[in-house]
């Protein structure tokens, strides 16, 4: 975990490896879980020393992936001249980000203020009944799914030459929502 003036980042994950051994051949299990948490503040976005508009990001990842292996033995078929390894794999991800604008305290005299001077004491006693301005906020959410299935084989013709064939289909699955809101 990352921490620093206005930003949190966390990223953990687990994974596992499992083998089984199948007279020579291998069965192989691999899973994985991730999470990647963010949550970023940049402080006044017109870089200035007053309090005029500050954004806020806030990410979410939260992934996993299995993957199924086939892997034949080595030197064992067709007299050790064949070896191969085929399996199928699935990966989905839910990922969030959201932005966040909030108008300081120095908005209404800056801003405000520099457009129409009388408009100031309103723009300062609304943002103060409010507790704060939000101006906008946008959320964006994708799904992710994924699953594949390949196999390649090697043919060794000779020491010194290999063959070698092989394929992958893939299938991607991704949806998908955008909101934004303002005041």
């Amino acid at each position: 975990q990352l921490v620093a003036a206005g930003l949190i980042d966390t990223n953990w994950g687990i994974s596992s490896t499992a083998s089984l051994d199948m007279g020579g051949a291998t069965l192989k299990l691999i899973n994985s879980y991730r999470v990647w948490e963010n949550d970023q503040l940049d402080g006044d976005i017109f870089f200035l020393p007053l309090s005029v508009a500050a954004r806020r990001s806030l990410f979410e990842s939260k992934s996993h992936n299995h993957a199924l292996q086939f892997i034949s033995p080595q030197g064992e078929w067709l007299g050790g001249k064949f070896d191969m390894v085929a399996g199928v794999y699935y990966f989905a991800e839910d990922f969030a980000l959201s932005e966040e604008l909030n108008i300081g305290t120095a908005y209404c005299p800056i801003i405000v203020g520099g457009a129409n001077p009388a408009a100031v004491p309103a723009c300062t006693a609304y943002r103060a009944s409010t507790g704060g301005l939000l101006a906008t906020d946008q959320d964006v959410f994708q799904n992710v799914k994924s699953f594949a299935a390949y196999a390649q084989g090697n043919l060794h013709i000779t020491d010194q030459l290999t063959l070698t064939l092989g394929g992958r289909w893939t299938s991607d699955k991704k949806r998908g929502t955008y909101a934004q809101a303002s005041s």
